[in-house]
């Protein structure tokens, strides 16, 4: 009986949202995505559209497999672009009305007075909002697959990976859209305060990363300087040696200070984070499996004589090493479990208030 009625609920939600032109119209983008994504290719003089090439060679097959080309398209245009932005938009604006629209006078009191308890109605209601990303995201993904198999001649089964992480990055969303929507009973005050929060993500990300660039600056200079020492003390000691030691020596001292401080402030940054869903992270993930490292470092050293230092030890390309390296190992229970137990509790006040409020 309650999962009859459950069912029962969820495929009248569903049908109530794929009633709208958004629905319809995200799925019509998806597809133009994915005609759009088989159009391209790459070959030994650079970039193809169809039956023109543009040469870019940094785009070549001397650069990129053919598989690999269409892998870092599908994860840095596809994902980090098309649903992390544009098609989490579309599906904020079509989702932002369900919990409104169910709280509004006449249409909650039909609702409660269902024999069934508000909080499996509120949990219904909520996956079903979750289901209009997961009919786009797999619509993209399987597209995207089909093209990556048969024009790159490499089935990757694990592009079917954006399917989970995308859901996860756009619960963080929805369930702060849910709670609005059940406090304030209107759609526009949730679709806009929703998306004030994930410009608030969006600042702490990239406070979080500003400070860590600083502070991987800092590590790698002291640890330069502790090479730099090194050497120097193990050859034969004379005055001028013993004065660019003594120097070095002071130098030192003052890098690791302030190497100290920025560790704090980094930590600072990092337990503010923490406790907040992690956006960027979650995408990351995906990368992690579809894009090798070299790839990611492999146009950042095409030119060993660029000058990009941001100090006079350490370049950019070696920050961007280490700032890489530290992100993928960050752990998927810290990044997924931390952000899930902030949902769940955005989640439990949400279901509390519509369980306790009298309609």
């Amino acid at each position: 009986m309650i999962i009859t009625q459950t069912i029962e609920m969820f495929i009248a939600a569903y049908r109530e949202l794929n009633a709208r032109m958004i629905f319809w119209l995200a799925i019509v983008l998806n597809l133009v995505a994915v005609a759009m994504f088989a159009t391209i290719g790459n070959n030994s003089e650079g970039l193809t559209i169809l039956h023109w090439t543009i040469e870019f060679q940094m785009l070549s097959t001397t650069w990129f497999t053919p598989a690999q080309f269409y892998l870092l398209v599908f994860y840095n245009v596809g994902i980090a672009i098309w649903l992390t932005w544009i098609a989490t938009i579309l599906a904020l604006v079509s989702t932002s009305t369900i919990f409104p629209d169910m709280v509004i006078p006449g249409s909650v009191e039909t609702l409660v007075s269902k024999p069934i308890s508000r909080w499996r109605l509120f949990l219904t209601r909520y996956l079903t909002g979750m289901l209009f990303v997961l009919v786009q995201v797999s619509i993209l993904a399987f597209g995207c697959w089909l093209v990556i198999g048969i024009r790159g001649s490499s089935w990757q089964p694990t592009i079917f990976l954006s399917i989970p992480i995308v859901l996860a990055f756009f619960s963080y969303l929805f369930c702060v859209c849910a709670l609005i929507g059940v406090i304030t009973r209107s759609t526009i005050a949730s679709l806009l305060l929703t998306i004030l929060f994930w410009f608030l993500l969006f600042c702490v990300n990239i406070t979080e990363a500003s400070l860590q660039m600083i502070r991987v600056n800092r590590d790698l200079t002291v640890e330069s300087l502790v090479l730099e020492l090194e050497e120097y003390r193990e050859k034969d000691p004379d005055d001028q040696r013993a004065d660019r030691i003594e120097s070095l020596e002071d130098e030192l001292a003052e890098r690791r200070e302030s190497q100290e401080t920025w560790h704090l402030v980094t930590d600072i940054a990092f337990t503010v984070k923490t406790v907040l869903p992690k956006t960027d992270e979650t995408i990351e993930l995906l990368e992690r499996d579809l894009v090798p490292d070299e790839l990611i470092f492999r146009s950042r050293d095409d030119d060993e004589n660029e000058e990009m230092y941001t100090s006079d030890r350490v370049n950019r390309r070696q920050i961007q090493r280490r700032m890489v390296e530290e992100r993928r190992g960050r752990s998927v229970g810290w990044i997924l479990g931390t952000s899930f137990a902030f949902e769940a509790v955005i989640l439990l006040i949400a279901m509390g208030l519509f369980a306790r409020r009298d309609y």
